[in-house]
């Protein structure tokens, strides 16, 4: 099939977010920005990644051999880069060989591989419902975890204080068992499924978009306001990413568009933890933080990128 190109764009801007929010862009320079950009439209990028991997398994699902090398390729692409940070930080951090081996099982050792372990965990065990066409009752579920994460999430302010405050700490903090990242994995995967199943259901997703966008910057600015714990979970994300992909779905190509794009977004993401803190150790502003860690993950994201296909060459 031919390849979406302005869904590459997009996971490549994403990749871009996810390092704003991890060095916290804006915070120290303007809150209404940091509250509307990287607590606001930044959290659309963990939703649209899980709806673009569903969709990305969901067609090759019903072959066995296709649906395994997805599935083995990233698992190797975790384990390598996951053996590298327990070198790193395994000694250091988590000195404990139990603490080790239940971070790389969880989140990672640096607490931001939990979307990779996400997709390890949701794939075998909603694969057998989503080839049975069983999509609403997960759909059910994934709601109800979704809302669930949301008490302990955007949403925390209205539990402060409540006998349910301890329970909600335990399932919200992505340092316990389950993480918060099954918790939306299972509801965005199996809407990139039902998306790749019954696709253009959406006539004018464009103006869906717009409105979702709007309605969303300010649910993140209210609920920011009122001392939520997180950014994660919002009432307005589901609707957003479904538009935002079925926008996408409906206008393939895009003049930006390279071919290295197809997994500069990933080795970004995998690479980014290695810079983050560099602004921060040397007390810059999160805007200088960002700008280093953004051209260095790129960088180093190509040459792996290089690196392979030379290997692949040889091969």
């Amino acid at each position: 099939m031919k390849r979406n190109q302005t869904i590459d764009v997009l996971k490549l801007v994403f990749s871009f977010t996810v390092i704003g929010i991890h060095v916290t862009l804006f915070k120290d320079m303007n809150l209404f920005l940091h509250r509307t950009l990287t607590q606001g439209l930044f959290r659309i990028s963990v939703p649209f990644f899980f709806i673009v991997s569903g969709c990305f398994y969901a067609r090759r699902m019903h072959d066995p051999d296709a649906s395994k090398k997805y599935y083995l390729s990233v698992l190797k692409t975790y384990a390598v880069f996951e053996a590298i940070d327990v070198l790193i930080l395994g000694v250091t951090a988590h000195g404990n060989v139990f603490n080790i081996l239940w971070m790389a099982l969880t989140t990672g050792m640096n607490h931001i591989y939990w979307y990779m372990v996400s997709l390890l965990l949701t794939i075998p065990l909603c694969t057998p419902l989503w080839k049975r066409k069983k999509t609403g009752i997960l759909l059910v579920i994934g709601t109800i975890l979704y809302l669930t994460a949301m008490s302990g999430d955007s949403y925390s302010f209205l539990f402060a204080d409540t006998p349910f405050s301890r329970i909600i700490a335990m399932h919200q903090s992505v340092f316990r068992w389950p993480q918060a990242g099954l918790m939306e994995s299972v509801l965005f995967m199996t809407i990139g499924v039902c998306l790749y199943q019954k696709p253009g259901r959406l006539p004018h997703p464009e103006a869906g978009l717009l409105l979702c966008l709007v309605l969303l910057i300010a649910e993140a600015n209210v609920t920011q306001l009122m001392g939520a714990a997180d950014a994660n979970c919002y009432l307005m994300m589901p609707l957003t990413a479904v538009f935002l992909f079925e926008t996408a779905e409906k206008h393939p190509s895009c003049s930006l568009y390279r071919p290295c794009f197809r997994d500069l977004s990933l080795y970004i993401y995998m690479t980014q933890i290695y810079f983050n803190w560099m602004g921060q150790s040397l007390g810059l502003p999160s805007l200088f933080g960002f700008v280093i860690s953004s051209v260095l993950s790129c960088i180093l994201s190509l040459l792996i990128i290089r690196f392979r296909t030379e290997r692949h060459k040889l091969t």
